[in-house]
């Protein structure tokens, strides 16, 4: 779609539900900081524990680096710069991302064509869940004969994603209907809330997605190195060792690079934080 020539306007719901999408970012990526300081250091100390540590480490990067992207595209989409309806795990499974199980008011009977239903549905996620495993192993082995491919089958991988996805939420919402459970409840905003609705200018967006871009291309520089770290842990787990404290020194810069786009994003979209 491009971005926008007109101004763009957000009512309060709108702002903060795009407030949680960037709190839940900020702190898994913060969660995923934690755990590879962690490692290091007790990698450090502790060379026995590489190889209990090495998935630890290798699964880190790319969560970043996903939740990163899925971020910016979460905003690109409630700014207009991308059509609202486009297919997105992350919008699929976001609703109920760590929400709690629900209960019905009282006891919850289904009858024999809706079991059967709701079990076919459950099948047909299990298919969709396999054909993307497919995809995922059959991936390494495409990379591993011809390395140029690895974009087209990354590619691939999220196409299937979405399909699974899809399945997921349209169970889910099956589920929920039979058993009479209310869907679950928007998560509460953390330390902060919105002044107000919004306008942003077409320049106020240009400049809000520039800042977007930075964010994805800088956080990708600071992975850089974490990938190097990953790759130490699957192939030379003893280097790890030697090399844990230049590693330990990213997740630091990778936490300042998100306090400083926390401003920039709370002054775009007035959000007060709290102490």
């Amino acid at each position: 779609m491009g971005l926008p020539t007109e101004p763009v306007w957000l009512d309060v719901p709108q702002v903060e539900e795009l407030a949680r999408h960037f709190s839940n970012y900020r702190h898994d990526v913060n969660g995923c900081l934690s755990l590879i300081v962690a490692a290091t250091e007790l990698i450090r100390y502790n060379p026995d524990v590489v190889k209990r540590m090495a998935a630890t480490l290798v699964e880190q990067p790319p969560r970043i680096a996903g939740k990163t992207w899925e971020f910016a595209l979460e905003c690109e989409r409630v700014l207009g710069i991308r059509p609202t309806n486009e297919p997105s795990w992350y919008r699929d499974t976001w609703k109920r991302n760590n929400a709690a199980p629900g209960e019905p008011a009282t006891p919850a009977t289904v009858s024999v064509e809706t079991a059967k239903n709701l079990h076919g549905e459950l099948l047909q996620l299990g298919k969709e869940v396999m054909q993307i495993s497919f995809v995922i192993a059959g991936n390494k082995v495409l990379v591993e004969a011809e390395p140029s491919a690895a974009e087209d089958v990354a590619l691939t991988a999220v196409e299937q994603l979405g399909k699974v996805t899809r399945k997921f939420d349209q169970f889910a919402q099956s589920l929920e209907q039979a058993l009479n459970i209310d869907p679950p409840a928007p998560r509460r905003l953390a330390s902060g809330s919105p002044s107000g609705p919004v306008t942003l200018t077409p320049d106020q967006v240009a400049l809000f997605h520039r800042r977007l871009g930075n964010l994805q291309r800088d956080m990708a520089d600071h992975l850089r190195p974490l990938l190097e770290l990953s790759r130490l842990a699957r192939t030379n787990p003893k280097e790890v060792q030697s090399r844990a404290s230049t590693f330990a020194q990213q997740p630091p810069k990778i936490s300042a690079e998100l306090a400083a786009f926390a401003t920039e994003f709370d002054d775009t979209f007035g959000i007060v934080r709290t102490a």
